[in-house]
């Protein structure tokens, strides 16, 4: 009897470690102050134009489809809206890794409690996913709609008919809606993804068409929905202006190869205030091809400085870019756009989860800023592995045909696309438009689909293990 009680005693350990994790994490949510900066400021002001006048504002640079989300959340002062906002984001990043521990269950089961343990511990702690939940910025929800959506779609089209499947391919088409009108970059990522879905599942079944057909159509109401607001408030058609004021300036930065912390001072132009020394100052040496180019980018940068961006600095910028291009191609759209795909999940990005709430201070901020590193490094191995296990899987599939797969399969193998289109998205727009992209937030929309192979690539490499470990016993 003793020994049936301390049993029992062990299986309520991991389940204890589990909560005080997930306790640990609510305390981190709750420890955060939320932030208004950037774009987060204009954002808000669209929001509170929207509401004192009923009409969308104009198009800018950015979507007003966020401030639309947020217009129900204005208070009567900024730290108020700011904080409701924040607690929303933080409660959709939560439910973000919920829904992956639920996959990792539904996936491994109880075989193997051990590594399933260790990977709900590790999504638990994993700050990736939340490391914007308290900005107000799009990236949040981008997220949630897009992850949560997909994952309503993919389980609801290989559902059989019934209510069940029918909300969730409404609440996925609508959450994948309302993601792709936050930003003109992930409306283009969504497109292509709902196409390859739709192609995918035509592919699998001849009466799967239908349901492809129509989840499609269901997921463009709110798009078009947001495009007529916006036609009847401002008489234009869209989601934003894409055009730069400086397009021959940004067309120079896209030649530099550059990491993030180079990146960010030249990104939205150069610092005129004064006293802030020469501008050439901070461009690195080593991106030039010659003395005699950094001399003339040191003069364009210091009549910026003095005169402001004129028309003709701009179009020198230009020429150097068309110079550079012509002299290393190579460099420009192979280098170039690989080094920075890699950089989007090879960093030290998503410390700031638990340094910036926690307050934390050296030697505890470097360790975790290492652990995050080590996480990325984990996330980056994981998923190859997941990637190549689902390649296997796909063969598997095909050849079974006119059987249909599991959820867990199909929704793996769609991860493995999604993580991969939103990296190569990100590698042609920083080669042809915009100032190169090198903000780590633009890939986390993709962290959670890269997590969910990381969990089949954890799955397939323990089954691997223990069917190893058979043989062994079998033999010897």
């Amino acid at each position: 009897m003793a020994l049936a009680g301390n049993g029992r005693l062990w299986r309520w350990i991991p389940l204890s470690i589990l909560f005080l994790l997930l306790t640990f994490r609510l305390g981190v949510y709750l420890h955060a102050e939320v932030s208004v900066v950037g774009d987060g400021v204009g954002y808000l002001a669209r929001a509170k134009e929207l509401v004192s006048t009923g009409r969308l504002p104009a198009l800018t640079l950015q979507p007003n489809g966020y401030s639309i989300l947020l217009a129900p959340f204005l208070q009567t002062d900024l730290q108020s809206t700011a904080i409701l906002v924040g607690r929303w984001q933080q409660l959709l990043d939560l439910s973000i890794v919920l829904a992956l521990i639920g996959y990792a269950v539904f996936v491994m089961g109880w075989r193997h409690k051990i590594v399933l343990f260790a990977v709900s511990a590790f999504l638990l702690l994993q700050p990736f996913t939340g490391t914007m939940s308290a900005m107000i910025l799009t990236e949040q929800m981008v997220m949630f709609g897009s992850f949560i959506g997909f994952l309503l779609l993919v389980f609801g089209m290989g559902h059989p008919p019934s209510r069940i499947r029918f909300t969730c391919i409404l609440g996925g088409a609508l959450l994948v809606g309302v993601a792709s009108v936050l930003r003109s970059d992930i409306f283009a990522l969504n497109a292509v993804a709902m196409v390859l879905l739709a192609c995918w599942n035509c592919l699998l079944s001849r009466t799967r068409w239908k349901v492809a057909v129509v989840a499609v159509a269901m997921s463009l109401m709110i798009p078009l929905m947001v495009c007529s607001l916006q036609f009847l408030s401002s008489g234009q058609f869209g989601f934003a202006i894409q055009k730069y004021h400086f397009e021959g300036y940004a067309g120079w930065l896209r030649t530099l190869r550059l990491d993030r912390n180079e990146y960010v001072p030249l990104a939205w132009g150069i610092d005129t205030s004064p006293g802030r020394g020469k501008p050439i100052e901070v461009v690195p040496s080593r991106v030039f091809a010659s003395p005699q180019e950094r001399q003339h980018v040191a003069e364009l940068l210091d009549r910026w400085k003095r005169f402001g961006l004129t028309n003709g600095i701009d179009s020198e910028f230009e020429r150097l870019a068309v110079k550079r291009t012509a002299a290393d191609p190579f460099g420009i759209y192979i280098a170039n756009p690989l080094y920075r795909m890699q950089h989007f999940w090879l960093n030290r990005d998503g410390g700031q989860f638990y340094i910036v709430p926690l307050s934390l201070k050296p030697p505890l901020s470097s360790v975790v800023a290492m652990l995050t590193l080590v996480g990325r490094f984990l996330i980056f191995l994981f998923f190859i592995i997941g990637t190549f296990a689902m390649i296997g899987t796909a063969r598997r599939l095909f050849r079974r045909l006119p059987d249909l797969p599991a959820f867990q399969d199909e929704f793996a193998l769609f991860s493995v696309a999604y993580a991969i289109l939103r990296t190569l998205e990100l590698g042609i727009v920083g080669t042809f438009k915009y100032a190169a992209v090198m903000e780590i937030r633009y890939i986390s929309v993709a962290v959670p689909f890269a997590l969910v192979v990381c969990i089949r690539g954890v799955e397939a490499l323990t089954a691997s293990q223990a069917k190893i470990g058979k043989q062994l016993r079998q033999t010897y």
